[in-house]
């Protein structure tokens, strides 16, 4: 990164202000698609949760994230069940 940017810096001085727009321009949208892609591939995700959050809601609970419910690859399972532990060990009290 260090030698990066003063090198980007000085192409885009070099270079004329039409092209160095139009590369600008790439850049943007490539990173605009990959964006939306990535959103595609999570809405599904996105639904799940959102169903699980107006379950708690009508339930009349304090909405929480249990990862035991609700769980894909990369979820960092032991770190939500020891943010939300109090909660959990209650539903499993009152369920009991």
């Amino acid at each position: 990164m260090q030698f990066g940017m003063p090198a980007l810096v000085f192409l885009w001085g070099i270079i004329e202000s039409g092209t160095a727009w139009n590369l600008s321009d790439l850049a943007l949208g490539t990173t605009t698609w990959v964006n939306m892609l990535v959103v595609i591939l999570l809405f599904p995700k996105c639904i799940a949760l959102y169903k699980d959050y107006v379950e708690q809601m009508k339930a009349g609970v304090d909405p929480y994230y249990d990862p035991d419910k609700l769980s894909w690859k990369g979820v960092d399972v032991e770190l939500w069940k020891e943010i939300n532990a109090k909660r959990i060990n209650a539903k499993e009290t009152s369920a009991k």
